[in-house]
């Protein structure tokens, strides 16, 4: 099984046993069919001269790509920079301005690393774990997260019901995984 648009969603998927995941770099992680389809729509022809894909970042942290206007108010802040910078240097060899800059390579990069950690695992137990202590901290991270958008005039928000949620499902599947196994 592969699973398709997905962003966390995607690494849970993973560590429940598919063997992949795809998705829209830095579009779909949100499985925001409607704005997608918004975007997509064919443009007047003076402003088919602009074509350019806007600058979407991964973080990590989120499991899914946010808008160049969204990354730059959170990494700049003190208390969300070390958490959400990259800090592999064969990833970002500059941290954060190299997120930013190659933030294409950036996101195939870090989902690649993420999914052989992943691999790394011992047994689906194991990976499923990892995958929910995951979104707890990306859950906690995003309550901080949304509070700073909050103080600026971006409407984005981050889903910290939904990667509570996440946490829930890992840990459920983990948990009946384990009594089958008993």
């Amino acid at each position: 099984m592969i699973a398709w648009r997905q962003g966390h969603y995607g690494l849970a998927a993973v560590a429940a046993g598919a063997i992949g995941y795809q998705t829209g770099m830095a579009v779909d992680e949100r499985c925001d069919f409607a704005q997608h389809a918004r975007v997509r729509r064919p443009q007047p022809p003076d402003k088919k001269k602009d074509l350019k894909m806007p600058r979407h970042v991964y973080l990590s942290l989120f499991g899914r790509s946010v808008s160049g206007s969204v990354a730059e108010s959170l990494i700049n802040n003190g208390h969300l920079r070390g958490t959400l910078t990259c800090t592999d240097p064969a990833c970002c060899t500059n941290g954060a301005s190299s997120m930013s800059a190659e933030w294409r390579q950036h996101a195939v990069r870090a989902r690649a690393r993420e999914l052989a950690e992943l691999d790394d695992m011992p047994n689906a137990g194991w990976r499923l774990n990892h995958v929910a202590r995951l979104a707890e901290r990306a859950a906690d991270a995003a309550r901080t997260a949304n509070e700073v958008l909050a103080e600026t005039n971006i409407k984005d928000r981050l889903p910290e019901r939904s990667f509570r949620s996440l946490a829930t499902v890992a840990d459920a599947i983990r948990a009946h995984g384990d009594r089958r196994a008993s």
